[in-house]
């Protein structure tokens, strides 16, 4: 995620003008200080300490555009544990972290990666466009579903979705699931109408029928945007509310919120060999949680896969919907 301050005081004629200002030094801001001044690339031949380009090979992919070498060491130890319990050496079992759904999609139709673990939104548009099919469910901080909630500053006359018609909000990521798929289907779901304010012209000003947006790149800029009055309102997944100083929330009130979809999936290339596929679902259902304190201790996240059920397939249906309806706006952007 982009990691940026940006002080701006503005009054509400040159509210757009800001705005404007602010995505510009957001696409200039750069990547997070974890990965500064290292040229991003994927990852996936890094691991290999040995030619096996004669042997079946495991690549785990994931979508990082800012922070990939950070990403790469939160799932080494999953990918460690994943070749020890296929007896494999542990160069046979890569990573491979990619810039875009746009990458992902291409290396998994080019079999350059295989096993792929995202929120719902990117597992779903890359399954639409590639031979992939989800497997598992993977709950995250202890939950397997979550939503996105429409905040706005605590001393905003902003009530509700009605109040935002003529005005900007800040949604997150283009292809965010919380960030972006279930505020504007929301958004549309409610008959109001989205306007991206980037496409506004110099003198253009907002529709009065249509609520506008733009992309923050995370919470914090959100939260930013919202104390500094650039835009009305702004959304969080209920998962990044929960983690909000208390102080935070005093601050901010919740207008609207969205039906509650999947977590997270993880989803297999479909010409991986069946039966490997079954050993790799086995493996990743059998981590308990003496490996979730070892890979703990390698500054890993907890890896906890559950089984799919009606749960997951309600959801992933309901998601799909979304997609639907929010087609006109996403198409032509994954190819």
């Amino acid at each position: 995620m982009h990691k940026m301050r940006l002080v701006l005081m503005a009054t509400n004629k040159d509210r757009i003008q800001y705005l404007m200002l602010f995505i510009i030094v957001l696409l200039l801001s750069g990547c997070d200080s974890g990965d500064k001044n290292k040229k991003w690339n994927s990852t996936g031949k890094e691991l290999s300490t040995t030619e096996v380009s004669d042997k079946v090979t495991i690549t785990i992919g994931d979508i990082d555009p800012d922070t990939p070498t950070n990403r790469m060491k939160k799932i080494l130890p999953l990918a460690q544990l994943l070749a020890r319990e296929l007896g494999w050496h542990e160069s046979r079992v890569k990573i491979r972290i990619v810039k875009s759904i746009e990458d992902a999609t291409l290396m998994i139709k080019n079999n350059q990666i295989d096993l792929l673990m995202d929120s719902s939104f990117p597992i779903l548009l890359v399954q639409k466009n590639s031979d992939t099919k989800i497997i598992l469910e993977l709950p995250v901080m202890g939950k397997r579903t979550y939503k996105t909630l429409f905040i706005t500053s605590k001393s905003s006359a902003i009530k509700s979705l009605e109040n935002l018609k003529g005005k900007t909000i800040a949604l997150q990521e283009r292809y965010s699931t919380s960030g972006y798929l279930l505020p504007a289907f929301h958004i549309i779901s409610n008959g109001y109408n989205l306007t991206d304010v980037t496409t506004l012209s110099g003198g253009d000003t907002m529709p009065t029928d249509s609520i506008g947006y733009i992309f923050s790149g995370d919470e914090e800029n959100t939260l930013l945007l919202i104390r500094k009055d650039l835009v009305a309102a702004g959304v969080l997944s209920s998962h990044d509310y929960q983690q909000l100083s208390e102080q935070t929330k005093n601050d901010i009130v919740v207008i609207a919120e969205t039906q509650e979809i999947p977590r997270k999936f993880a989803a297999i290339r479909s010409g991986v060999d069946e039966a490997l596929q079954e050993k790799i679902i086995h493996i990743l259902l059998s981590i308990n949680d003496s490996d979730r304190i070892n890979m703990g201790k390698a500054n890993s996240w907890k890896w906890r896969f559950v089984p799919l059920d009606e749960q997951s397939r309600t959801g992933i249906k309901a998601i799909e919907n979304m997609m639907l309806v929010l087609n006109p706006l996403l198409e032509n952007r994954v190819e």
